[in-house]
């Protein structure tokens, strides 16, 4: 039976916490340029080792489709690679959702140790901190001696980290707020948005638009939704109205700044030739693909490494989680839609890059983690209230 008391594990909530803001800070350019970001992401021992001496990693029948379909994944490429010697065993779609795939167990499993409030709290202050401290160490970075936002951006992992201020500020402004504490939260906040824009990461930046007319369509807050609407109103205004503005978003930021925007293979950052060659290989192979090839997209790299089967196969993942959210979550619950908005956003990303939504691993990992914890949440205490009734 679900234990639906608080939770009196508060180290076990701790140990969380700690993961999430040591994975944020995992993108500190530093440690990326050096290649110690990577140690930073061995804290996920801790957790792993915490749920085994507990033994309380769950698999069950609610988490057991995607663990089926990551092991007929793996039998596939394995019998491609097999049968034409191709690598197919690294393409990103296999070996991210891999490292996806245990970070939702282990939000699932730790989901039945740690009550939702608990996880709500580490959540918002790990996103808070872990957010607001990153977006500093980027700003020193590569702002220390100003800003040109007509230069091109300093950052090489710039939609990496981007991404993870975008979820940082997604679950800080939406999870419930600690009013004494909004002095604070607002201007860390405005910070993040801040840096999301100066990093000139188009995709996380259509992501913020899309976050905009979400709000707009779905938020049943009738202050966000209006703040929101008058937003979207007013950018629009200064931007059609005011030539130096225009010129700052426009040619400085989504333009990527110092490219030239008569060639649009330099505008879109080599993605045009990708595109168009596509089709090609796709038609080359079309029902097992060629193994590990580099596209800046997620649903025509499936298609082109792994072909048509392969992808129906990794795409059905995303269709297990597209199923979950319409029938467990509900935009009512702060959490839930929250969690609706990021996937959302990692799906749009995913047209326009090779390993979103499943990776790179730091990048994704915030909705993962929370998606199988509320998960579990939602579905377990469905099942108990269920049993509990028809006990009576």
């Amino acid at each position: 039976m679900v234990n639906l008391k608080p939770s009196i594990f508060k180290f076990d909530a701790f140990i969380l916490f700690v993961s999430i803001v040591l994975t944020i800070l995992s993108q500190h350019p530093l440690l990326i340029e050096s290649g110690y970001g990577s140690f930073l992401l061995l804290i996920w021992i801790v957790p792993i080792t915490r749920l085994i001496l507990l033994k309380k990693i769950k698999i069950d029948k609610q988490i057991s489709s995607p663990i089926l379909i990551l092991l007929l994944y793996a039998i596939y490429l394995f019998s491609a690679e097999g049968f034409t010697g191709n690598a197919y065993l690294i393409v990103p779609s296999f070996t991210n959702a891999i490292k996806m795939l245990v970070i939702m167990l282990i939000g699932y499993s730790f989901a039945s140790i740690i009550s939702l409030d608990d996880f709500t709290k580490l959540l918002f202050w790990s996103c808070l901190l872990g957010g607001f401290v990153i977006s500093i160490f980027v700003f020193l970075y590569g702002f220390s001696e100003g800003i040109d936002v007509f230069s091109r951006a300093i950052y090489g992992s710039k939609n990496s980290v981007s991404q993870i201020i975008f979820s940082c500020f997604i679950f800080t402004l939406f999870l419930p707020a600690y009013s004494k504490y909004s002095i604070v939260k607002y201007p860390m906040l405005m910070f993040m948005v801040y840096m999301i824009f100066i990093l000139k990461s188009r995709s996380t930046i259509l992501g913020f638009v899309l976050l905009l007319f979400i709000l707009i369509i779905k938020s049943k807050d009738k202050k966000i939704k209006i703040f929101a609407f008058t937003f979207v109103i007013a950018s629009s205004i200064l931007l059609l109205y005011s030539d130096t503005l225009n010129s700052i978003f426009i040619d400085g930021i989504m333009t990527g700044g110092g490219r030239d925007t008569n060639d649009l293979e330099d505008l879109s950052s080599g993605r045009t030739s990708m595109f168009t060659s596509a089709p090609a290989l796709i038609d080359e192979n079309l029902f097992f693909g060629r193994g590990r090839y580099f596209i800046e997209s997620f649903p025509l790299a499936a298609l082109v490494e792994v072909g048509l089967c392969g992808s129906l196969i990794i795409f059905s993942f995303l269709f297990w989680v597209i199923k979950k959210i319409r029938t467990k979550f509900s935009v009512k619950r702060k959490i839930d839609f929250s969690l609706i908005i990021l996937f959302c956003v990692y799906v749009m990303n995913s047209f326009f890059e090779e390993q979103a939504p499943f990776g790179p691993g730091a990048k994704s990992f915030l909705f993962w983690l929370p998606f199988g914890f509320v998960l579990y949440k939602r579905t377990h205490l469905y099942l108990n209230f269920k049993k509990q009734l028809y006990s009576k």
